[in-house]
């Protein structure tokens, strides 16, 4: 992994620790009274085949939902080459009804990739995850590039997946393209989103709420604060009122309590 102008260029597929130990993690932390929403990144290897996948899943889901409020399945890592697989449209409809079935209402998002050549086939796929039970969508997951464009000499992968500022215009296509195509639906932004000015944009765009990971390694935790006052700036603009955010994404996020 390398940081190189506030994008990160990384290879690590899943480096998750494993259901047991998230377990152990979650249920210390309901136990300890925490009761602010957590929704959880899921997905199941398609390894041998993709009916190993959806037994993960079904397994994931299971164990995971007495302690969440949502899922996010992520078939979109660049660097976990069996997820192709998952990308077809009629696995997007079978993972929605499969967590579905499992978690009933519980907010349901899917993780997507950057569709420059491919958009018909991604909006194909998103209609179906909705149709099968579907809430919305996290836009975007990293970007694949070759080798030759990732800034290291000693880069040791064939491919690299990129993260943060290199996102913004892809992201912000794809928000758009969302809010067009299916305007019911919960739309997470993510890639880079870290002024206050790019969270005005977002959301006045279509946005119902930000995701981020790779601003926050640039500039801390601080960051949140000038989010949230953008987030508060469009809410006054538009009129919008926080519970309609809240009851988009099936969360009562006000009433929250923190030990």
């Amino acid at each position: 992994m390398i940081a190189h102008r506030r994008s990160i260029y990384n290879a690590q597929g899943f480096p998750s620790k494993g259901l047991d130990y998230f377990l152990g993690k979650i249920r210390k932390y309901r136990e300890d009274g925490y009761e602010t929403p957590v929704i959880v990144s899921v997905c199941g290897i398609p390894e041998p085949d993709v009916e190993t996948s959806y037994e993960e899943l079904k397994q994931l889901i299971r164990e995971l939902n007495p302690y969440v409020d949502g899922f996010v399945w992520n078939p979109s890592s660049p660097n976990t080459e069996e997820l192709k697989y998952l990308r077809r449209v009629e696995n997007f409809r079978r993972a929605a009804e499969t967590i579905s079935e499992i978690s009933g209402d519980k907010l349901k998002i899917v993780k997507l990739w950057p569709y420059d050549h491919d958009k018909n086939h991604w909006i194909e796929a998103c209609g179906a995850w909705l149709e099968g039970g579907g809430d919305g969508f996290s836009a975007l997951n990293t970007l694949t590039v070759p080798k030759k464009d990732v800034p290291s000499e000693e880069w040791g992968y064939p491919t690299a997946g990129v993260s943060g500022k290199l996102l913004r215009g892809r992201r912000s296509s794809a928000v758009s393209t969302l809010r067009s195509e299916f305007p019911d639906s919960v739309i997470f932004s993510a890639g880079g989103i870290d002024s206050k000015r790019e969270a005005e944009r977002e959301f006045k765009i279509g946005a119902t709420a930000l995701k981020g990971y790779t601003p926050y390694t640039f500039h801390g935790f601080g960051l949140l604060r000038e989010l949230v006052s953008g987030a508060k700036d469009v809410v006054k603009t538009t009129g919008l009122k926080l519970s309609e955010y809240q009851e988009a994404l099936k969360l009562d996020c006000a009433t929250q309590k923190q030990n």
